[in-house]
């Protein structure tokens, strides 16, 4: 089976930047080459990553892409001078994945194979745009539900196929019986969406020392100087900032060594599963997230986690009266937790979904 897949205009493959979905489709290439497949990945040029090369079996060529401006509309008329020539450089295949924004649109006139959406961001009603595409992919129950009151038509070509654990974290082996520091995780974006202010003020709350990851560039997807100046401003010695941190490897310790991770993010059209909550859990970390539904795929409150009711008063008493509930519990029901989340997340790993897509891939070219 041939595929091709066209990766978006403003982050590199592999991802030297960042990006999760970056990450995501580097990954899967791969393992869909294991799976039997012939996979070219198409991405943006950085500095001096070359033009053409094969990683792990994969055929990857490069155009030339974009910074990520602060303007939605600029981005978008981006992303067309970029998709165009991404789409230009698609070899003929059986299945096109592409996450862009006028790549599926490009490829209605210029036909290289059946065209599959995934959407990796909550619609934004423009899936109707994408009626004429054979399947849109997406990560969770939630975006499909989303998908399907915007654009009712599209309900006979939407599929839910879940995202997976990056390799270093459906690898590890988490020992869930040794005593943790009691420190607090966040790894993601610092934007005021991501709700890092609430947890700030619980954790001070709390007396609870807390580690932050993330970027707060606005090209990377962060708030800008301002937003993070507002969370210096509330933060004492016991908050550290790392800022983003790219290194599966360190990020896999400071996932193992974490009390517990929190995860409070406010984005209600923002989430569409929530990677960094599940590569918790592959390290025995138990999450505490908001009670957004794209959560609700994996993780089931008390059992794999805890949620707080983000949509009711107080916002930073609810967040802080859940981690109460975490932090009185004793080593027993802490240990059993943990080996909760890890047998949950080894249901997550790459070559379990790489079948998942293959068997999608399959029905779409044998029209079903």
């Amino acid at each position: 089976m041939r595929i091709a897949i066209i990766q978006g205009a403003f982050l590199p493959v592999p991802p030297i930047q960042g990006g999760a979905v970056e990450k995501l489709w580097l990954t899967m290439g791969a393992e869909l080459v294991k799976h039997g497949c012939t996979v070219t990945h198409i991405s943006k040029i950085y500095q001096d990553t070359p033009l053409f090369e094969t990683i792990n079996g994969v055929s990857h060529k490069r155009v030339k892409g974009f910074t990520r401006k602060s303007k939605m509309l600029i981005n978008i008329v981006l992303d067309l001078i970029y998709s165009f020539h991404a789409v230009l450089e698609c070899p003929k295949s059986d299945i096109i994945i592409t996450n862009t924004f006028w790549a599926p649109i490009l490829l209605r006139f210029i036909r290289r194979g059946h065209i599959y959406v995934s959407f990796e961001r909550f619609p934004k009603g423009q899936t109707f745009l994408y009626s004429h595409v054979s399947r849109i992919r997406v990560p969770s129950s939630a975006v499909q539900t989303a998908i399907e009151e915007q654009t009712p038509l599209a309900k006979s070509i939407v599929s839910v196929i879940p995202n997976f654990l990056p390799e270093k974290f459906s690898a590890v082996v988490a020992d869930t019986t040794s005593k943790r520091t009691m420190r607090l995780l966040y790894v993601g974006r610092l934007h005021p969406e991501k709700g890092i202010h609430l947890l700030i003020s619980a954790a001070l709350l709390l007396e609870v020392p807390l580690d932050i990851i993330g970027s707060h560039d606005i090209d990377k997807g962060g708030g800008g100087d301002e937003y993070l100046s507002k969370l210096l401003s509330m933060a004492n010695n016991t908050i550290k900032f790392h800022g983003p941190i790219h290194d599966d490897d360190i990020l896999v310790s400071l996932y193992k060594n974490a009390f517990a991770f929190v995860y409070p993010s406010l984005a209600k059209t923002g989430e569409t599963f929530g990677l960094a909550p599940l590569e918790a859990m592959a390290c025995g970390t138990i999450p505490i997230v908001s009670s957004l539904e794209c959560f609700r795929d994996f993780i089931e409150d008390s059992v794999h986690g805890f949620y707080f009711d983000h949509t009711q008063g107080n916002k930073v008493l609810q967040l802080e009266t859940t981690l109460g509930k975490l932090l009185s519990l004793d080593n027993h029901q802490l240990n059993q937790m943990r080996k909760s989340c890890i047998e949950q997340s080894s249901k997550y790993k790459a070559n379990i979904i790489a079948k998942l897509f293959i068997h999608d891939f399959e029905r779409i070219i044998e029209g079903k």
